[in-house]
């Protein structure tokens, strides 16, 4: 039994830690933010609040289809951009290296030169 108890309790977990719900998570409230903001902030009667929510144009659309789909394509495209971020940031890693190559050998230069005006 305990077994049993266990690897549901480890399957709910791996669910709800998921980058996709999260992303989900994410856009929904992004998208409901208003409805949010109406349903704890006015000071109508809940009944009223809820009947505002639920009669706007449109709402299973806006405010749940769209942010399911827009969760769904950041959970999928995250690690594109999560690659493209860490290309930009080799690049800019690989710009500072050049850039204190360049000071080291101009100091060496200026060493060089010196030395040679000495002699």
């Amino acid at each position: 039994m305990d077994s049993v108890k266990d690897s549901l309790t480890q399957a709910i977990k791996e669910r709800f830690t998921s980058p996709l719900w999260g992303y989900i998570i994410i856009s929904w409230c992004s998208f409901n933010w208003k409805n949010l903001a109406v349903l704890f902030a006015s000071k109508e009667p809940i009944e009223k609040r809820l009947e505002i929510i639920s009669s706007q144009e449109l709402f299973y659309t806006h405010y749940l289809l769209t942010p399911i789909v827009t969760g769904c394509v950041l959970a999928a495209i995250s690690p594109y951009i999560k690659w493209l971020l860490s290309k930009a940031h080799e690049l800019g890693e690989g710009m500072l290296i050049d850039v204190d190559k360049k000071r080291i050998n101009d100091g060496y230069q200026k060493e060089i030169d010196t030395t040679t005006k000495r002699v």
